[in-house]
């Protein structure tokens, strides 16, 4: 089952960086090089994660954070950033990030990261569907993000 992310910065050396790391390990990778396309990438379609940089000119990656959550309360999130401050780190967990990174980053950490809250996700969607599912609906087939939404929404 492949993911979907997308991947938001306004450096073209770091969208292509995390598009290929992610790529190569199964994600469907879209990007975008500012706030304003990220946010309408995530009215058109669907995303499991949004990784996203803070510091873009137009619109930041706050703005990105609140269409997202707008959009999709569900899609996890994640904030990169070179400006790694207390009130930042604050402001985007209210907002919904799922983790909050300063650059320079490991990939292989991002990665990791990425992998539990997409694991965590799916275990409470399965918990939560053995729980309060109309037995109609829990044996429903498909795993696509539009699905998921779906059986959420039921």
């Amino acid at each position: 089952m492949s993911r979907r992310m997308l991947v938001v910065d306004d450096k073209a050396s770091m969208r292509d960086l995390l598009t290929t790391a992610f790529s190569e390990i199964g994600f469907i990778v879209a990007q975008a090089s500012n706030g304003i396309d990220a946010i309408a990438l995530v009215r058109e379609q669907p995303f499991d994660i949004l990784i996203t940089d803070l510091k873009m000119p137009g619109e930041d990656g706050f703005a990105v954070l609140r269409a997202a959550r707008n959009v999709c309360p569900d899609m996890k999130a994640i904030m990169i950033t070179g400006y790694g401050t207390m009130e930042n780190a604050v402001e985007a967990m209210r907002l919904g990030a799922r983790d909050f990174i300063a650059k320079p980053f490991k990939i292989s950490e991002l990665q990791r990261k990425v992998d539990l809250i997409l694991r965590e996700d799916d275990q409470e969607t399965v918990k939560a569907a053995k729980t309060w599912l109309h037995p109609s609906v829990q044996h429903m087939v498909g795993t696509s993000a539009h699905t998921r939404q779906l059986l959420k929404m039921i």
